[in-house]
């Protein structure tokens, strides 16, 4: 069994996953922001805030002290940002990136100094299909996910050698709680192409799966001797090898024919 830190554990994917990873039997350390008040059964919740490098520091150093050592790291706090791209401030972008991008940096920083002294380990960050197909309106979200896919696969060319195994799990929709938040500012152009966009997507999102979908695809990767570097979960799982066989004008006129965005 190993011992494993997950991060943003508070609600749904991260929930999900600790809480199956601990009926399995594995030693889980969830983390949130603000623990106080977080129960989950069988798992050890500590405080984390991803966007600090003294949290990040602090919470390894609370799992490898309490437990003697760290065999995976689950990246997978996260939030969103919806709006077009420019409606949103720098500010607004940077908060995106700080969790989403740096935030696992921080943690990877961390995690790799105690798995190279074992000469074993496993990091697991959680991506996005949005991370390989950019989404309107939710362009931060899909830029910061593309930087977490770039980040990855260098990163397990890079410590292979090591014993340590790097993946990345790719949800589609999935009905969770997420932290969308809306741009403050508002431009009148896009008006009706974001109505249209976050009907769609408040409705796809709605009859979406669960986390537990999720939950149990990242469950494999810690149990498979060898790991792939992407697994994408979900109904819209068949979109990364999709296109990379259709015309790049047919999947814009896809996208754009899903969120009606040449509807009036």
């Amino acid at each position: 069994m190993a011992v494993i830190l997950i991060t943003g554990a508070s609600r749904g994917i991260g929930r999900a996953t600790a809480e199956l990873l601990a009926q399995q039997g594995h030693t889980v350390y969830g983390t949130s922001r603000d623990p106080d008040g977080v129960v989950i059964h069988n798992v050890r919740v500590i405080r984390l805030d991803v966007t600090s490098e003294g949290s990040a520091l602090a919470a390894v150093q609370n799992v490898v002290g309490k437990s003697g050592r760290l065999d995976v790291l689950i990246n997978n706090a996260g939030i969103s940002q919806l709006g077009a791209l420019e409606e949103i401030s720098l500010i607004e972008a940077q908060t995106v990136f700080d969790t989403n991008v740096f935030g696992v940096m921080r943690m990877v920083k961390q995690a790799l100094p105690i798995m190279r002294a074992q000469g074993d380990g496993k990091i697991i960050n959680v991506s996005s299909i949005a991370g390989i197909i950019a989404v309107p309106f939710q362009g931060i979200y899909s830029a910061s996910k593309y930087a977490i896919e770039g980040y990855t696969e260098s990163l397990r060319h890079e410590v292979k050698h090591l014993g340590i195994d790097v993946s990345l799990i790719q949800p589609g929709d999935i009905n969770t709680t997420i932290q969308d938040t809306v741009s403050a500012k508002i431009i009148d152009a896009y008006a009706k192409q974001r109505a249209n966009f976050l009907a769609t997507h408040a409705k796809s999102m709605k009859e979406a799966p669960s986390a537990e979908i999720v939950a149990k695809t990242i469950a494999r990767v810690v149990k498979t001797r060898k790991p792939k570097l992407r697994y994408a979960v979900g109904k819209e799982a068949f979109l990364p090898t999709a296109k990379r066989f259709i015309p790049n004008s047919f999947g814009e006129m896809w996208i754009r024919r899903w969120f009606k965005l040449d509807q009036d």
